[in-house]
């Protein structure tokens, strides 16, 4: 089996300076709505598909609309009887024409063929309800093919009556391999067949090939109603020419379309874009070339569909997958993409659109619809992307597109199975929607309802056109100066449709508001009103009269004292006025235009029930401008008085804030800062406050602390907080509340924040239980009475984690402290200073030894402790040991740790001999140890530093 496929607005809206007028107020009013609605037309609804085959391969190459309504299929089909087939085959594969009623039932199907392979490609309907089939066709006489083969393929041609029987068919051809793809019947009863061939003169053939021999043209064959040939033209360059589609033009000529890589030769006058392009050629009535171009980009663009458009020009489509040069104006979207080129008369490009998704996006057929857009009907595989809004349903899809009269994409539908779905054929219909043809290999599943009836058959799917809204709406009489209520009444309305509403029906477009407006006619009299309502390609207008009558009651607006005011001040505005008002109810109210005098956005600055003149304040935020008027309206009833004259307005000076200069650069924490500032404009007068804001460190005030605030004072008086940090980026700016302005920021300045600096201690060793003074440095402001600064002690890792306080005083400087009695031995003390008001931690001193008190019992814990320590291993070595008396003995350790060490000797009952402490860099220590004194007897060697404590037994005798 091959499944190898061939390719709603609630808002009132006033639209002004729109006009379209008599004939041409049809082809604007369209171009409007194509305009205005390519966001919000909605894309049209499946109304039904149909699946048509049997049991081969069946695939549907061209459709067209019948007179009565239904629709006629035409394709190629190698199946037996099966299926909806109710006709056996021919030879390998046939034609295969299926006529439809217009709700998609099939009538009849008809199989035409010979013995070989016969390939319909066109079909029409023509003038006398019956059938124009044209294809190519490899057969002899044979089944229903009467005339001999020319060649290897010939272009074959059948006509059948009403009922589809066949009235005659005409076999044309020569040498070689031709084919037909395009036929049409003429205006004078004939038909006019277009196809590729690379015959040489031969057979029905009386012009030669353009090319090398090998190469294919265009070849053009005009037919009598009979059948018969009146005339054949071949045309092409030097390539390979293949003509895809063909149609008769309003002068009785023809115009060709279809692909070339020929550049300038033959019949080709125009030089090659790429690696194909499309080629159009204009024959006259006989077939004589008036003119062709070429039309391509730098890659490979090839054309399957033409049609005149209702300009007496033509449009061009097909694939290209070339980027934005040549003729090409729009960048590749994927693999290849549709490209639509829109000619003049003459064959000029007006313009050209590209429209594709990711993927390989092929168009096959075109049609200019109603409306003057076009729909545009193909193959693609393409996710959402690009133009293509829809996701893809299977393998590849049928894709439509629909454009507006200038090219711009309106709407696109993505329709298919989740096989391979490919449309070759598509008509608009005449209730506005859309027939379209292809085959498909889909089973039931996404947009496809019927079960597949073999390998592939034809799928046709009728997409359902616009509902007509019917437009209605009530217009009550009113008189001149009020406004009248334009009620819509309108039923069958879409969402997306769109209205137009002309309240005066001079052709302008007042309103698009969707649903009841509101009107002031600005004169007595009788207007028609005209509602046009467009939902898709569905339009329906209706018109109403409109009674203003004479005023009963009149507001004149006086002239004012001045000619011009400032924003802000106040306007006295007198008037006059007749008729009765209501009573309590009534309110005679200024209003003040906009600087062209426009009251569209009238503004009330002034109102009273029966006060004339009334003042008013024209509003502090008025522009300046020289085109301002006032006028007096009443509320009840509802009276426009007549404008004032044009007055100026002078807007306020802006407002603005600049923060002056600072009196120093360098500020402490809890310090006061006098901030300085000009202003321009207006404030709140009571409401208004002027406030500091301190940046942070880097300048930034996206978390500004307000330091400060006065409603008039200048300057301003601020406190730094007093737990700001330090740092030489603070700035300051001043703003205001009523109405906000961020003023200008200060230069930077430096802030000096609260700390605490521990000094130097005035020894690196200390005894347990020993004064100690810590001298420090304190910067900032503490609470005076209530802070007390403290010393802490930390332990002997130099961690403050349970830090000890030693000594504390208010003000002392340094602070004397005592080191606790137990603390024990150790080189890696610290002490810091801190603060209680606030809590301020200082820095910490430099480390120090403290040299801890030794008991008996701690003596002999010492001795027993060196003697397990000499039992794995002395790392502290004394020599000479045993030593005499007064004699001097050298202390060696291999790796002592860097800092304050402790050298200590004590004897067996505790009693501490000599103590000293020292500064080591780390590393290998030896060092003199004095006896001099010492009695006869063992005594106990201790070295510490950096939290470890070395030991050995000296013994003096």
């Amino acid at each position: 089996m091959n499944r190898n496929f061939t390719h709603s607005l609630p808002v009132a809206t006033r639209v002004t300076g729109f006009s379209y007028k008599t004939a041409i107020a049809g082809m604007m009013y369209a171009l409007l709505f194509c305009i205005a609605i390519t966001s919000l037309v909605a894309q049209p609804t499946k109304e039904w598909d149909k699946t048509i085959g049997g049991s081969g391969t069946d695939q549907l190459s061209s459709l067209q609309r019948t007179a009565d309504g239904g629709y006629i299929l035409g394709g190629t089909s190698p199946s037996p009887v099966s299926g909806d087939k109710t006709e056996a085959s021919k030879g390998g594969s046939d034609y295969w024409v299926v006529k439809l009623n217009a709700s998609g039932a099939k009538e009849w199907d008809k199989t035409f063929g010979g013995s070989g392979t016969d390939q319909l490609n066109s079909l029409q309907q023509t003038a006398d309800g019956g059938y124009i089939l044209g294809g190519t066709s490899s057969s002899g006489v044979s089944g229903n093919k009467t005339e001999a083969s020319r060649g290897n393929n010939d272009y074959w041609v059948v006509k059948l009556n009403a009922s589809g029987a066949k009235e005659w068919d005409k076999t044309f051809g020569g040498s070689g391999t031709d084919q037909l793809s395009s036929l049409q019947q003429t205006a004078d009863g004939g038909y006019i067949l277009g196809g590729t061939s690379p015959s040489p003169v031969s057979g029905d053939k009386t012009g030669a090939n353009r090319g090398n021999g090998n190469s294919t043209d265009y070849w053009v064959v005009k037919l009598n109603a009979n059948g018969a040939k009146v005339w054949d033209k071949t045309i092409g360059g030097s390539g390979g020419d293949q003509l895809s589609s063909l149609r008769q033009t309003a002068d009785g000529g023809y115009i060709l379309g279809g692909t070339s890589p020929s550049g300038i030769s033959g019949d080709k006058t125009e030089a090659s874009k790429g690696g194909s392009d499309y080629w159009v050629v204009k024959l006259n009535a006989s077939g004589a070339k008036e003119w062709d171009k070429t039309f391509g980009g730098s890659g490979n663009d090839q054309l399957s569909s033409l049609q005149r458009t209702a300009d007496g020009a033509y449009i061009l489509g097909g694939w290209s997958d070339s980027g934005t040069g040549g003729n090409k104006g729009e960048a590749s979207r994927g693999g290849s993409d549709y490209w639509v080129v829109k000619l003049t008369a003459t064959g000029a490009k007006e313009w050209d659109k590209t429209i594709g998704g990711s993927g390989s996006d092929q168009l096959s057929s075109l049609q200019q619809t109603a409306d003057g857009g076009y729909i545009l009907g193909g193959t693609s595989p393409s996710p959402v992307s690009g133009d293509k809004t829809e996701a893809s349903k299977g393998g590849s899809d049928y894709w439509v597109v629909k454009l507006a009269a200038n090219g711009a994409k309106v709407w696109d539908r993505t329709i298919g199975g989740s096989g391979s779905d490919q449309l070759t054929a598509l008509q608009p219909t005449a209730d506005k929607g859309y027939v379209l043809g292809g085959y498909s290999d889909s089973g039931i599943g996404g947009d496809k309802g019927g079960a597949s009836k073999g390998g592939i058959d034809y799928w046709v799917v009728k997409l359902q056109g616009c509902t007509l809204p019917v437009a209605s709406f009530t217009a009550a009489p009113v008189s001149m100066g009020n406004a009248t209520t334009l009620t819509d009444a309108s039923s069958n309305v879409a969402t997306y449709a769109t209205y137009a509403w002309d309240v005066d029906n001079d052709g302008t477009v007042d309103y698009t508001t969707k649903g009841t407006i509101n009107h002031t006619y600005a004169a007595a009299g009788t207007y028609t009103a005209k509602l046009t309502i467009r939902q898709g390609d569905c339009e329906h207008s209706t018109t109403q009269t409109v009674e203003v009558s004479p005023p009963t009651h009149t507001v004149t607006t006086g002239t004012l004292a001045s000619t011009s005011y400032k924003a802000g001040e106040a306007i006295v505005v007198p008037y006059t006025r007749t008729g009765t008002y209501t009573r309590y109810t009534n309110e005679f109210r200024i209003q003040l235009s906009d600087a062209s005098g426009s009251f569209a956005n009238a503004v009330v600055i002034g109102a009273y029930e029966t006060r004339n003149p009334i003042n008013g304040t024209i509003p502090a935020n008025t522009p300046s401008g020289s085109g301002y008027r006032v006028r007096v309206v009443s509320t009840s009833p509802v009276v426009i008085g007549t404008p004032s004259a044009p007055f100026t307005v002078v807007a306020q000076e802006p407002q603005a804030i600049i923060t002056g200069t600072l009196a120093a650069s360098s500020y402490t924490a809890g310090e006061t800062i006098t901030v300085p500032y000009t202003k321009t404009g207006t404030y709140t007068r009571y409401t208004n406050e002027f406030r500091i804001q301190l940046s942070d460190a880097s300048g930034s005030f996206a978390n500004a602390v307000v330091i400060g605030a006065y409603e008039t004072r200048n300057p301003i008086n601020g406190t730094i907080p007093a737990n700001t940090p330090s740092g030489s980026g603070y700035r300051v700016r001043v703003v205001s509340t009523s109405p906000v302005v961020i003023g200008t920021p200060s230069a930077p300045f430096t802030v000096i924040g609260r700390a605490i600096t521990t000094g130097t201690l005035a020894a690196s060793s200390y005894q347990a239980g020993a004064t100690i003074a810590v001298p420090y440095t304190a910067t900032g402001f503490f609470t005076r009475y209530v802070n007390e600064f403290r010393i802490h002690l930390s332990d002997a890792s130099g961690s403050f984690a349970n830090a000890v306080v030693i000594g504390a005083y208010e003000t002392r400087n340094p602070i004397n402290g005592t080191i606790p009695a137990n603390t024990p031995s150790g080189s890696g003390y610290r002490v810091r200073v801190v603060s209680t008001s606030p809590v301020v931690i200082g820095t910490a001193s430099a480390p120090f030894a403290v040299v801890g008190q030794v008991t008996s019992s701690g003596a002999m814990a010492e001795v027993a402790a060196s003697a397990a320590f000499a039992s794995q291993g002395e790392k502290m070595a004394l020599w000479p040991n045993p030593a005499g008396s007064g004699e001097g003995v050298m202390l060696s350790i291999h790796d002592l740790p860097s800092g304050v060490a402790v050298l200590q000797v004590s004897d067996l009952s505790g009693r501490r001999v000599s103590s000293e402490g020292f500064t080591h860099g780390g590393g290998a220590l030896e060092r003199a140890i004095g006896t001099a004194g010492l009695r006869h007897g063992l005594y106990l060697v201790t070295v510490s530093s950096g939290g470890v404590t070395y030991r050995a037994r000296l013994l003096v005798r």
